[in-house]
């Protein structure tokens, strides 16, 4: 059973429209760029999210201000000497990232 003759007429148009719906959305998606830069946004919201959780530890800042002078608490970093950071880690907190696996 077919249509009427005005839906067949706008088979090809509506075929034409997914197509071209189909290629904006190839066109829009993520280039290789932003795929490699997807890496460092995954760190830094990481780093961010246990940055925040070292803050909300107690005695973690006080712990890593006594230890190290210039300690940064809102980053739960210092800077080195040579520029480079290190992260704090204390009896009370420790960063995902320098936990030893068991």
């Amino acid at each position: 059973m077919t249509g009427s003759p005005a839906v067949e007429r706008l088979a090809p148009a509506r075929h034409l429209a997914i197509l071209l719906a189909a290629t904006v959305i190839m066109l829009s998606t993520a280039p290789a760029a932003n795929a490699f830069l997807g890496v460092f946004m995954l760190a830094e919201r990481t780093i961010t999210k246990e940055s925040a959780r070292a803050l909300a530890t107690p005695g973690h800042a006080d712990w890593c201000a006594r230890q190290q002078p210039g300690y940064r608490k809102q980053w739960n970093n210092w800077r080195l000497p040579n520029g480079r950071v290190k992260y704090c880690a204390s009896p009370y907190f420790t960063p995902l990232w320098m936990k030893r696996p068991n």
